[in-house]
């Protein structure tokens, strides 16, 4: 996707994934993601692989892929999935910084030139709409938007997967957080450089699995760390009726606001359908 540089940033994108075993899915699931990664039509890019395993299964998957994609393989020796984010992040020497856990997907091959259009435009952080996966059927494609009702758990912007933002002095995930490291991350962004941008286009597909990090969470951690988001950020105080949405499960609010109509749900549907059919995980000959 020919965009010509503007703005702020040039033209470096630094793909960040920070990766583990995934109860023996971890190499299977990274390397669906660097598929996608490499049928993406915008140049140059980096992909840093923040590799917390502590088998060799991840190195085995960069090794297979490292002909095709620049890959810069870090192992920061932590099991804090926070931590290996952030050592991901410190590695990268992109204009802009773009995560993606190891378990979801690019969606499409202009995903990356999408997202970039907005930076060009000026944009300090971004995101984008995304799709989930389940058991390999697509469902549910929503639009993120940033609200109040992060700061308590109501996570209107969706995993750390849709986001993007410009790598000058970037903010880091709170290490003390897991359930609400995105929800706390996202208010600090909208702190300092207010709301973001939001591509117009399902942008990334999110895999939905039992063995996800957030479904082996107990609720005595969701509500330490509630408190602790509450905390940090004492304007949303006010905002107390807000606890609803959070003991509710996050979902009431999310969906009255966010959901895509049918019409554009199918076409992303269908068009997703076929990239993923095309991201076997192995490498292209």
């Amino acid at each position: 996707m020919p965009i010509a540089a503007v703005g702020r940033v040039s033209n470096r994108v630094s793909i960040v994934l920070p990766c583990y075993e995934m109860h023996g899915k971890g190499a299977e699931y990274l390397a669906c993601a660097l598929h996608s990664i490499v049928l993406q039509t915008w140049r140059p890019f980096e992909v840093v692989v923040a590799d917390n395993a502590q088998d060799d299964s991840i190195t085995q998957v960069v090794h297979r892929w490292r002909h095709l994609l620049p890959i810069v393989h870090i192992r920061p020796g932590t099991r804090r999935s926070t931590d290996t984010l952030n050592a991901g992040i410190r590695a990268c020497t992109g204009d802009v910084v773009r995560i993606l856990f190891q378990d979801d997907l690019l969606f499409g091959p202009d995903s990356l030139g999408l997202m970039m259009r907005e930076f060009h435009r000026g944009a300090r952080w971004c995101v984008g709409r995304n799709i989930h996966m389940v058991d390999g059927r697509l469902v549910r494609p929503s639009t993120p938007f940033a609200s109040t009702a992060m700061a308590y758990g109501c996570n209107t912007i969706g995993p750390p997967s849709v986001l993007s933002f410009v790598n000058a002095e970037p903010l880091l995930f709170d290490e003390d957080l897991t359930w609400l490291m995105d929800c706390e991350y996202y208010l600090r962004l909208l702190e300092q450089y207010g709301p973001p941008a939001c591509i117009p286009y399902v942008n990334t597909i999110i895999r939905i699995w039992d063995h996800q990090l957030t479904n082996h969470i107990s609720d005595q951690v969701k509500s330490r760390e509630a408190d602790i988001v509450l905390d940090k950020h004492r304007a949303y105080r006010r905002f107390r009726g807000l606890r609803t949405a959070w003991a509710l499960g996050r979902k009431k609010l999310y969906r009255v606001s966010s959901y895509l109509s049918v019409s554009d749900t199918s076409t992303a549907i269908r068009a997703g359908t076929a990239f993923v059919t095309a991201c076997t995980g192995q490498p292209p000959r």
